[in-house]
């Protein structure tokens, strides 16, 4: 799975955009890249893009939970912690159909809930995360380069 990253310190939003099969060892990875990169980056906000080459037809709920439950664990292992995080859609159907699914198992487990909201577009996330659209978009056009 074609997964790039990058980080705006001054915005604490990082993206994470995925195309292709997902891959949950890839995406582990990346998260421990990223967490050992930025260590003791405290509280951030995640912006996931899939766009329409990702497949996420071997996601399941088993799978998802597992996938939450380490992403906090490699996260606080490193003094990072979700403040809130964006999933964009981007044409993904595989995403619609997996977003109720990945919001029921957040609200199911208080210690680990944090703000989420799916989005078909980008346009929304800044009020959602509280900041300048123009940062933001030239964040994702970095991680697009990137992918």
């Amino acid at each position: 799975m074609p997964l790039s990253y990058a980080f705006d310190p001054d915005l604490r939003v990082v993206c994470f955009l995925y195309g292709g099969t997902f891959d949950v060892a890839s995406a582990l990875d990346a998260f421990r890249d990223f967490a050992a990169a930025h260590e003791g980056a405290g509280p951030l906000k995640f912006l996931n893009i899939f766009d329409r080459r990702a497949d996420l037809s071997e996601l399941k709920p088993d799978l998802l939970r597992a996938l939450k439950d380490e992403l906090r664990d490699i996260l606080g292992a490193h003094g990072i912690v979700r403040e809130r995080t964006a999933f964009v859609l981007d044409g993904s159907i595989e995403v619609r159909l997996i977003g109720p699914l990945w919001e029921g198992i957040n609200a199911a487990d208080p210690d680990t809930r944090f703000p989420m909201r799916f989005f078909d577009t980008l346009e929304d996330v800044p009020a959602f995360f509280d900041c300048d659209p123009a940062p933001l978009q030239a964040l994702v056009r970095q991680v697009r380069t990137q992918g």
